[in-house]
């Protein structure tokens, strides 16, 4: 102890201090990146939420719009009922063949009408082929127990399908006198 001087402790300390400053700020700067990094993350996967669920939004109300006025033309509304099977069948493909409003930034996947079970009564011969050939699992757990005028409200949602994800709307045809449902499946 006694060799030592008070330069020396004085240098030594300085030194130490030094040390564990360069360690320290490597080690925030480390800490920090990888924060950085998370929040950043964080932030892009909310902004691709908000892009999505307004582009669903968007998918939801062009296929309503659509729905609802192709549902006019499959409903008779003198007798109340669905029309025959092979009218409904040109009017489904039609959409396929002459187009519609919405055709640029819709894409039309398939149309199907079911009676008022969700049993499938008619569907489009163009669009998608190999689509199964029932309503989707989500559409049939949401529809099929609902009572009075819950039966009139649309549902519309993202499914799995055999290759690649849809999207589908489920409408009533008939307004008050339900005759059926409609279902417009598209490519998101």
């Amino acid at each position: 102890m006694e060799r030592i001087s008070y330069k020396g402790i004085t240098i030594g300390l300085l030194v130490l201090v030094a040390v564990l400053s360069i360690a320290h700020t490597l080690i925030a700067k480390l800490q920090f990146r990888d924060a950085a990094f998370r929040a950043q993350s964080a932030s892009l996967e909310r902004v691709m939420q908000v892009a999505s669920d307004e582009t669903l939004k968007k998918i939801h109300g062009a296929s309503f719009s659509l729905a609802n006025d192709l549902q006019r033309r499959l409903f008779d509304t003198t007798s109340r009922q669905l029309h025959p099977q092979q009218r409904l069948l040109g009017e489904l493909d039609d959409l396929f063949t002459n187009g519609f409003a919405g055709v640029a930034y819709l894409d039309l996947a398939q149309l199907r009408v079911y009676d008022q079970q969700l049993q499938l009564l008619a569907q489009s011969s163009m669009g998608v082929q190999g689509l199964p050939a029932a309503a989707p699992r989500f559409i049939l757990e949401q529809a099929l127990p609902r009572k009075g005028v819950d039966r009139l409200k649309a549902i519309g949602g993202m499914w799995q399908g055999p290759e690649r994800p849809f999207y589908s709307l489920l409408l009533p045809i008939g307004g008050l006198h339900l005759s059926g449902y409609l279902e417009v499946v598209l490519d998101p």
